[in-house]
């Protein structure tokens, strides 16, 4: 049997074990996407994916309808699928949207943040400082770079922009991976700066705190345009 099915089969009730598939299903095709293994543009059969699984073709459809919905994939026919093509214009698109995701998460962050996510923020922020900026770090970098960020906007207390927020980024960390892989990037990444960020939020300042994530933001998506062209 398959291990998918497999660990689907041990005590759960039937009416579930659809579901759970797909999500199973929907994880794996979305760690393909994000990690670069499935790179943008690439073909997605579902027939490969349902006999690689050893699952039905219903869950893998179901996992693919939301991904295209996610904006990951692009669904053609009922058998046959894309990764989506992260063009430059969709890479600015989707930056932009982080901005206005971000920057009015930063503002609600701002008025409310205490003294304990302040200091898990600053000690996020010495740990991205203690990073080389190498190529061969760009993982463990974006990895805390995207911690920082997803605790600024989890601050917001706003679970509705924090939902919004993570699809966008979800996209947004696709289109890194193929930008590390395909764009000519030097053999150095310049280390993200929070400086502004955290000193915005240190003084409560609402404006402060959105134009510093904005610029950062900004900056970020400047220097992916760079090598793309």
């Amino acid at each position: 049997m398959n291990k998918l099915v497999r660990i689907m089969s041990i005590s759960q009730p039937p009416t579930l074990r659809r579901a759970s598939l797909a999500d199973l299903v929907y994880e794996r095709l979305t760690a393909q996407i994000l990690g670069g293994e499935l790179a943008s543009g690439a073909n997605i059969n579902l027939s490969d994916i349902s006999r690689d699984l050893g699952v039905s073709s219903i869950p893998v459809r179901e996992a693919v309808v939301r991904l295209g919905c996610e904006g990951l994939v692009c669904c053609e026919t009922n058998r046959r699928a894309t990764v989506e093509e992260f063009t430059r214009d969709c890479v600015i698109e989707n930056f932009q949207l982080r901005e206005f995701l971000e920057t009015g998460a930063a503002c609600l962050t701002a008025e409310r943040i205490g003294d304990e996510e302040l200091s898990e923020l600053r000690e996020l922020d010495a740990s991205i400082s203690a990073i080389s900026g190498q190529v061969e770090t760009a993982a463990e970098l974006f990895a805390l770079e995207d911690q920082f960020h997803r605790k600024l906007v989890t601050g917001s207390g706003n679970q509705l922009l924090l939902r919004e927020y993570t699809l966008c980024q979800n996209r947004i960390t696709a289109i890194r991976s193929n930008w590390l892989r395909d764009a000519d990037v030097s053999k150095s990444l310049p280390l993200p700066d929070h400086g502004a960020i955290l000193g915005g939020l240190e003084s409560h300042c609402p404006e402060t705190t959105s134009q510093a994530v904005a610029d950062h933001i900004r900056e970020a998506l400047a220097q992916m345009i760079l090598t793309l062209t």
